[in-house]
């Protein structure tokens, strides 16, 4: 609710509070649902993180996120979309950080891991034009525009194929 308010250094307490608790929780417990819903909440965190230009710590909890999500079982959709989520947040935050060789090779990850045609596959494709935009220059704009030709190509033809 904090989030959505503007209200992002609410919101990051929170999450942290959340985290520790679920934590917690998984230590004693080592239950599969707390070790997702912990997941979550870190994914959560960094999200809220980027949002506050704590670009460190963001990276820092979608590290986080990726280094457990591999040993999660249960609801392949879930573990999916964390797994793009944390890739994603990753390049986000590398990028904000300029640090453009990693920000790349985490955008690849995610689009490697993000199921075709999905949402979130989507949403990296766009998110990696942007930042390939943002870097300035013929050759990364250039690069930005084919590769966003290659999504919309993509894209319409699993439409087609669909239809």
């Amino acid at each position: 609710m904090c989030e959505r308010l503007g209200l992002v250094d609410e919101a990051s307490t929170s999450l942290e509070q959340a985290v520790s608790l679920l934590e917690e929780e998984f230590e004693s417990s080592e239950s599969s649902e707390t070790e997702r819903a912990y997941c979550v909440a870190l994914a959560n965190l960094g999200r809220v993180r980027l949002a506050a230009g704590q670009h460190d710590q963001a990276l820092e909890a979608y590290t986080s996120v990726w280094e457990l999500v591999g040993s999660l079982v249960g609801d392949e959709d879930i573990v999916s979309r964390l797994k793009v989520q944390s890739k994603l947040g990753q390049a986000l935050a590398h990028s904000c950080l300029k640090d453009v060789d990693q920000s790349l090779e985490a955008f690849q990850a995610a689009l490697d891991v993000a199921a075709t045609g999905s949402a979130e596959k989507n949403d990296v494709a766009v998110f990696l034009a942007r930042t390939l935009w943002s870097l300035g220059g013929d050759d990364a704009k250039e690069t930005a525009k084919t590769h966003l030709m290659e999504w919309y190509v993509g894209i319409r033809h699993e439409t087609a194929e669909t239809d």
